[in-house]
């Protein structure tokens, strides 16, 4: 059972997304009554996936940085989805940015896939985000940088970090390498800190830099 909490400044839009959610046979929403007021979550229930619907951007901004704060991943509802705003919202900390009105089609595999890692995005910005994420630079200043962050890693998180810039989800990494969802959290905590970086695709992104995750992998120089 996957539990979400959904935060929405909108009565109705509230009532529609906790309608949606509690459909489906293995979701569950922690609050039935969660809005604005309720950021703080139940210690002994927390959620793993926190629904941020709020129309003012300023308001979805701040509230993301307070959402990141639990233990669950953040999936975010706007109006209208656009390359720039979702690249700030994904640097922030959330797992994935959907369009509001594709909340009933969407949300069904949306919030599993956002509880095990995986970044969520509608469709249509799927294409041109990944255009944008994916090119690696092959020579000059950020591939020697990003390599030289790599030297930071033990083996088995280069093997970890390995498995998360090919898109693989957390219970996915932890199969392919034989260990715990939890060590995979452990190791993923462990690279942020060393990399600098908060978010599951700022991490990636080195790897990509690096070239290490796809075609070319030269683990074995650093």
């Amino acid at each position: 059972m996957i539990r979400a909490h959904v935060v929405t400044d909108h009565a109705l839009t509230g009532e529609g997304l906790r309608s949606i959610i509690g459909a489906g046979t293995t979701l569950h929403v922690v609050e039935p009554g969660g809005d604005l007021r309720r950021m703080k979550y139940a210690p002994l229930l927390p959620p793993d996936v926190v629904v941020l619907s709020v129309s003012d951007w300023d308001h979805t901004s701040a509230l993301l940085g307070q959402a990141t704060q639990s233990d669950g991943s953040v999936l975010v509802l706007l109006p209208e989805v656009e390359l720039e705003r979702t690249g700030q919202l994904l640097a922030k900390g959330a797992a994935g940015v959907l369009k509001i009105s594709q909340a009933t089609e969407c949300l069904p595999w949306a919030i599993p896939a956002a509880s095990r890692g995986a970044l969520v995005l509608p469709p249509e910005l799927s294409s041109p985000f990944l255009d944008f994420y994916l090119k690696p630079a092959h020579t000059g200043v950020r591939e020697r940088a990003a390599r030289d962050r790599l030297t930071l890693l033990s083996p088995r998180e280069l093997d970890v970090l390995r498995q998360v810039a090919r898109g693989r989800t957390n219970p996915d990494v932890a199969r392919n390498l034989s260990i715990s969802v939890h060590t995979v959290k452990d190791h993923l905590r462990s690279i942020g800190r060393k990399f600098n970086e908060r978010t599951r695709v700022g991490i990636a992104r080195i790897a990509w830099e690096a070239d290490l995750a796809f075609g070319h992998d030269r683990t074995s120089s650093y």
